[in-house]
């Protein structure tokens, strides 16, 4: 990565999509509830939607809401993982005491760009700088990359427990769109002199 890549997407960006899709969504699924709940029938989406009852509208609504929230977290932490990128590449001073780990725990082909440098590169730096100072934020980071990658892989796997919640007998992530957004800003703080071009 040889400057900021334009494919990548701001904070700000992504946030704001989330938030327009959840609305949208939330909005939607409240209309229907109100047409069922009167007695009247919506015709399906094909098999994918059957709204007969506001108790399944419920369901259905808590699943998208689910399915959007894991996209949107692949979206934001993939940003992330793109910008702390050039950030080590690129702003990151060398003769810093992260900037020396950094020369320390990486290969000299990723550094330099012969080959991909990735969060599971990183994971080793940020555990040997963030964790003594913050192992809360350096441990919920590790599982967030952990979600990331389950996402990424496409759920070939059964979701681990530790990243798991369970709400009102309803079993969720553990990490939605918010929690994720606010944990990445919890690591930019422990990282000198991120870049504020960086952080939008």
């Amino acid at each position: 990565m040889i400057a900021n890549s334009s494919y990548i997407r701001s904070f700000e960006e992504i946030s704001d999509e989330f938030i327009f899709v959840k609305e949208k969504l939330k909005t939607k699924f409240s209309y229907y509830k109100k047409i069922v709940e009167n007695g009247c029938s919506i015709p399906s989406a094909g098999n994918y939607v059957i709204f007969s009852q506001a108790s399944e509208i419920d369901s259905i609504y808590r699943r998208l809401e689910l399915e959007i929230n894991r996209k949107y977290t692949f979206e934001i932490v993939s940003s992330f993982e793109a910008k702390c990128v050039y950030y080590f590449k690129r702003t990151l001073k060398r003769n810093s005491s992260l900037g020396t780990l950094f020369r320390n725990e990486v290969s000299v082909a990723k550094i330099r760009g012969d080959k991909h440098l990735m969060f599971q590169d990183l994971i080793k730096v940020f555990k040997i700088y963030i964790h003594p100072n913050n192992p809360i934020a350096y441990s919920q980071f590790k599982n967030l990359v952990e979600y990331r990658n389950w996402i990424a892989h496409g759920r070939g796997w059964e979701l681990p427990d530790h990243l798991t919640s369970t709400e009102e007998d309803f079993i969720s992530d553990k990490y939605d769109f918010d929690s994720s957004y606010s944990l990445i800003f919890g690591v930019i703080d422990e990282l000198p002199d991120f870049p504020n071009n960086l952080q939008r």
